[in-house]
């Protein structure tokens, strides 16, 4: 029997927002990041994993939840541990009282809590994807360019991101890089989930501030196949034929060339205007 429900809400609250930022980093640790059956959103749970041969496998210390259920139905995730990503695909279900997935010396453990389901995730084979920080030099441009786009000084391709804060609620601004392609507005996130991805992927809409216009515009981001067809068919394509664009996507934004890599290391939305 896994643990009680009220343990389980407090540890949602307290604890997963605890072990976020090191569960990607420190060993047994991981976070499992997938999309919600129903939304559509991306979301990330840490948890305690065990390498297999062939893979993870995750104790599901709370019992079989709504992030479990996500990967059950979607047949895929990726893991994030000791800052790689894995592409994990294959998972299934195991109720096993005798805990043999888990090392010897925590099976007592897992007895006393009464730990006995476990989440099998098989390793694709791809090599993982290193996890992508935010370079140095982000911090200290965006500040300068944020003030420049309020001024209405023309930068290019970079527009001002206004969306509202998914915890406070509060607009937040950040400048961003639209790619306008045959027609289509796209926003590529090349460092992966840094705060404006977020808050956009919850929001859903924002406003574009540029210098000479501001439009409402409804976000989309793209699932995983969708997003390698992005960089296979769209963006690689027009960066080939566009010097200049080629050096900010392959050199200054560091996205691989190739579409499974790309789309594996950073979050991609296509932005439609409202109209006014």
């Amino acid at each position: 029997m896994p643990l009680p429900r009220p343990i389980t809400r407090v540890n949602r609250v307290v604890l997963n927002r605890v072990l976020s930022p090191v569960a990607a980093r420190f060993p047994a640790f991981g976070i499992v990041v997938h999309r919600g059956r129903k939304s559509g959103r991306e979301y990330r749970t840490p948890v305690n994993i065990f390498r297999q041969p062939d893979g993870y496998v995750v104790a599901l210390t709370y019992g079989v939840g709504d992030w479990v259920r996500n990967v059950l139905a979607e047949g895929e995730c990726t893991l994030i541990t000791r800052g790689r990503a894995y592409r994990m695909t294959q998972p299934r279900l195991l109720h096993d009282e005798d805990r043999r997935a888990i090392p010897r010396i925590l099976r007592l453990v897992g007895a006393v809590v009464d730990v006995s389901d476990f989440l099998y995730l098989c390793d694709d084979r791809r090599p993982p994807t290193r996890v992508r920080r935010v370079p140095k030099w982000v911090p200290v441009f965006n500040p300068i360019a944020r003030m420049l786009l309020a001024l209405g000084i023309p930068l290019g391709p970079d527009v001002l991101l206004t969306v509202r804060g998914r915890k406070s609620g509060l607009p937040r601004s950040t400048p961003v890089a639209v790619a306008e392609i045959a027609g289509r507005l796209w926003l590529i996130s090349p460092f992966g989930q840094v705060d404006w991805a977020r808050n956009l992927r919850a929001a859903g809409r924002a406003t574009l501030t540029g210098a000479r216009r501001t439009d409402q515009v409804l976000a989309n981001e793209l699932g995983r196949s969708d997003a390698i067809a992005f960089y296979r068919d769209v963006l690689d394509p027009y960066v080939r034929e566009h010097r200049l664009a080629r050096w900010f996507v392959r050199y200054l934004d560091r996205i691989p060339e190739d579409p499974v890599a790309a789309a594996d290391s950073s979050s991609v939305f296509e932005v439609r205007r409202i109209p006014s």
